[in-house]
């Protein structure tokens, strides 16, 4: 979805990426939706961590959201997965298995569907 112009100009790496941080963090899905479309492209430090926050909460949709982004599952894979399943979120931890782990895909019959 693309987003007039208007509210395109802000910078979003202000103060490392916090925008998008704070999004994640209380699942805002359509503000990080917002913040992802938007240019120049968000730092990876932001990404990682904006991931890991919505881990935390538990906010799937989130999740999905920041991967299709381009938050790299990868990167903090063993965070992000740790918090995912801290929450009780088994969408969470099977959408960062299925984008990122791909060495732990056996680990996703064993997760029960919300």
């Amino acid at each position: 979805m693309m987003y007039p112009s208007y509210r395109v100009g802000a910078d979003v790496n202000a103060q490392r990426g916090r925008p998008l941080v704070q999004a994640a963090t209380f699942g805002h899905v359509e503000l990080c939706r917002l913040l992802l479309d938007v240019t120049p492209p968000l730092e990876v430090a932001a990404m990682d961590e904006s991931l890991v926050a919505a881990c935390r909460k538990g906010f799937a949709e989130v999740v999905e959201v920041l991967l299709c982004g381009g938050a790299r599952a990868e990167a903090g894979l063993s965070v992000a997965l740790s918090e995912a399943m801290a929450a009780d979120s088994a969408a969470a931890v099977k959408l960062l298995i299925r984008v990122g782990g791909g060495s732990m895909i056996g680990v996703v019959s064993l997760i029960p569907d919300p």
